[in-house]
């Protein structure tokens, strides 16, 4: 620190002359913040990092799922990294701050949503001999037509009473699939034309690789929604270490 040396001549020597002192004043300390918030910007550099390279992962699973809410969850959370976060590693923890909630959204409504096509697949081996019955007119699945419209859901339960657990699933959901396709049709004349036949083939060949990809996605979003709230929360804990204030 430099200092400063102030000549004052305020004291008179033995004979009546001037003395002057030498005084030695230092300037106050500052505190110059610069080298810690360039040292604090280096240090958050690589979990900052690790957290685009993460939402970039999210961002290209959640186009494919935007129309669902974990996708739409999943797209928020890796935009808001990637695109308004302010530039530099704190700003990027800054804006893991809201990363982190809607990634989390997004990881359990797509952790939800692969439970419900796991369930979905139990009764998938049946779905094409009761929509073919169901083509044919077979009575408990006409039945169950009209317990879909509300009458009595007990009725798919109890008829038969030996029937297997994934069998009457399967009817359960042909029968709420015939209620909404009548729906559909008075609102879409033009549906009438397709035929029931051809739907039955269809869960048979095509449905299996549809649920099957629908799930594979489902995963690869739990994952990399979970991947980017982890690293979300390093990245803060990080900033927090190290004297970021607000987080």
């Amino acid at each position: 620190m430099a200092q400063v040396q102030v000549a004052e001549p305020i004291v008179k020597g033995p004979k009546g002359d001037t003395v002057e002192i030498a005084v030695v004043v230092e300037p106050p300390k500052q505190n110059d913040s610069s080298e810690g918030l360039a040292r604090m910007y280096a240090d958050l550099e690589l979990p900052a990092a690790r957290l685009r390279s993460h939402a970039m992962i999210l961002l290209c699973i959640a186009v494919l799922m935007c129309g669902e809410p974990a996708g739409f969850f999943g797209l928020v959370a890796a935009v808001g990294v990637l695109c308004c976060a302010a530039p530099g590693s704190l700003g990027t923890a800054y804006a893991a701050r809201c990363t982190r909630i809607f990634a989390l959204l997004s990881a359990f409504l797509a952790l939800g949503q692969l439970m419900a096509l796991l369930s979905l697949s139990f009764v998938l081996p049946e779905l094409p001999a009761v929509l073919a019955s169901h083509c044919e007119g077979h009575h408990d699945v006409a039945k169950l037509a009209i317990v879909a419209e509300g009458a009595q859901p007990d009725l798919a339960f109890t008829e038969p009473p030996m029937r297997p657990m994934a069998e009457r699933g399967a009817v359960v959901l042909v029968g709420y699939g015939a209620h909404a396709a009548r729906k559909l049709q008075d609102v879409a004349p033009s549906l009438k034309q397709v035929k029931c036949e051809n739907l039955a083939e269809m869960a048979d060949s095509m449905l299996p690789y549809m649920i099957s990809t629908a799930m594979l996605i489902e995963l690869c979003l739990f994952i990399a929604a979970l991947n980017v709230a982890k690293s979300a929360a390093r990245l803060m804990a990080d900033a927090r270490r190290f004297g970021a204030n607000g987080l």
